[in-house]
């Protein structure tokens, strides 16, 4: 397919990135620039009526200085030009507790940006 073309012609470039739970299994080779897209999905009811946003981190403890983006569940998002260390792990946070991260249909895509 198109997409297994694309990923075998640019190795170590382009990653696709499923979740275990709120944590993602990159991370982050060296220090370097990505631009991260996909979606993630939400399975659960919120209890609180609140808005259904997801926060995307760096590391496993989400906070204002580790944030990457804040989006709508379940819409296609894109980040240019994110800085992530080498070694840094991707999560998300919902904003309901209620909620847990759909494994089987979230995703992301990440392409390392050249200098």
């Amino acid at each position: 397919t198109f997409t297994a073309l694309i990923l075998q012609d640019c190795q170590h470039q382009i990653w696709t990135v499923q979740f275990s739970g709120k944590d993602t299994a990159f991370v982050s080779p060296r220090s370097q620039r990505y631009t991260i897209f996909g979606k993630v999905v939400s399975k659960g009811n919120c209890s609180d009526n609140s808005s259904n946003t997801f926060r995307l981190c760096r590391n496993f403890v989400c906070s204002t200085a580790s944030e990457i983006t804040r989006e709508p569940v379940a819409k296609l998002f894109i980040v240019n030009n994110v800085e992530l260390e080498e070694g840094t792990r991707l999560s998300v946070e919902i904003n309901c507790g209620d909620l847990e991260v759909d494994e089987k249909a979230s995703n992301l895509t990440i392409l390392l940006l050249k200098d």
